[in-house]
């Protein structure tokens, strides 16, 4: 597990022995059959693609083998993503040998044993082991069909290559495509990258809101995304307006609430990064979404905000004073400009 790194397999942090007992401190997750029954089809689709993308990795390219797909040895971050874990009877295919499976038969989850438990190279079945109850239509038959006839065969020299899989109709859903474009925009073309922001707003409108906001808020304010200058001009506006009061050539993709529960938290950890790029993409739509953060939140992001009113770019320090001036009516003159003010001004009107 230490040496594993892959954004589709649980990461390892520490372990720890004392006298009594032994202990491995993971990334933070949860177990996969506490939310599954809360899950959309396309989460779970897009779930089952960062398995397959796991299992790729470790039977293709590192020639080793799980051993014990099920549920249980599933887990989901924060942010969605499905981390293949459990890899205590995890081994090389050379090293999986009769005795050792043998040995572990009864310890394993009975779905995850291949036919051919007595050969040493393993392929194991995780489709039928995960028992997902969830309509696809005819894309899930036909998946289901190629794990048992073609992954399944008895002739382990037969199967294909694992990675096959991720080409299957089952994940030529939009929500499994915008993702892992996002999750893999770092080695994307500019053409690829041009292509996909032009065309990804029609996409997401089709999605539902709360999918949007809760797995593919994240990727798109990700700092590869807001650097990209397609994606500011074609994709960012929509998202970073809410619905109430934008303007004529924005659509925004998510109504206030969930602005204000989703996208707010993400744009108040970005405020403390240090680019004048992005913090000027924040500020462009500033006075957009000001209005939906917390008197609290406010308070805390404004030295962030005021840190541009130093820094050597006019640009920048033109629209943070733009910005500035949109929190007076939030948070009040004293706050925003001091409290030692005078009156300078009369009232002239009768």
């Amino acid at each position: 597990l230490k040496t594993l790194k892959h954004p589709s397999i649980l990461k390892f942090l520490a372990y720890i022995k004392n006298s009594d007992e032994k202990w491995v401190i993971t990334e933070r997750v949860v177990p996969l059959e506490t939310l599954i029954d809360k899950l959309s089809p396309t989460e779970i689709c897009a779930g089952l693609y960062s398995v397959i993308e796991a299992l790729a990795f470790l039977n293709d390219r590192g020639s080793i083998c799980h051993n014990n797909i099920c549920q249980t040895s599933i887990f989901v971050a924060s942010d969605g993503t499905w981390k293949v874990g459990g890899l205590e009877y995890m081994r090389r295919f050379a090293d999986v040998t009769g005795t050792f499976l043998q040995r572990t038969k009864d310890l394993r989850f009975k779905g995850a044993i291949s036919p051919e438990e007595q050969v040493s190279l393993l392929y194991v079945s995780f489709a039928s082991s995960l028992k997902f109850n969830f309509q696809a239509g005819d894309k899930c038959s036909t998946f289901e069909y190629r794990i048992r006839e073609e992954f399944l065969n008895p002739d382990p020299k037969l199967r294909p290559k694992f990675n096959s899989l991720l080409q299957d109709p089952l994940f030529s859903d939009d929500y499994v495509s915008i993702l892992n474009f996002l999750k893999k925009v770092t080695i994307k073309t500019e053409m690829e990258k041009k292509i996909f922001f032009s065309t990804v707003s029609e996409k997401l409108y089709s999605l539902p809101e709360t999918t949007v906001a809760t797995r593919l808020v994240h990727p798109l304010l990700s700092r590869f995304v807001l650097m990209d200058q397609n994606a500011c001009e074609l994709v960012i506006p929509h998202l970073l307006t809410p619905c109430k009061g934008a303007p004529d050539e924005i659509n925004p993709l998510l109504t206030e609430d969930i602005f204000r529960r989703y996208v707010v938290p993400e744009i108040f950890k970005i405020f403390h990064v240090r680019d004048a790029h992005i913090r000027m993409v924040l500020l462009r739509h500033f006075a957009d979404y000001v209005h939906l953060m917390t008197k609290s939140t406010l308070t805390t992001l404004f030295p962030q905000l005021l840190l541009g009113l130093r820094d050597c770019n006019d640009d920048l320090v033109a629209m943070t004073l733009h910005a500035v001036a949109d929190l007076v009516p939030l948070m009040g003159g004293d706050i925003v400009i001091g409290a030692k003010r005078n009156r300078i001004f009369t009232e002239g009107t009768p």
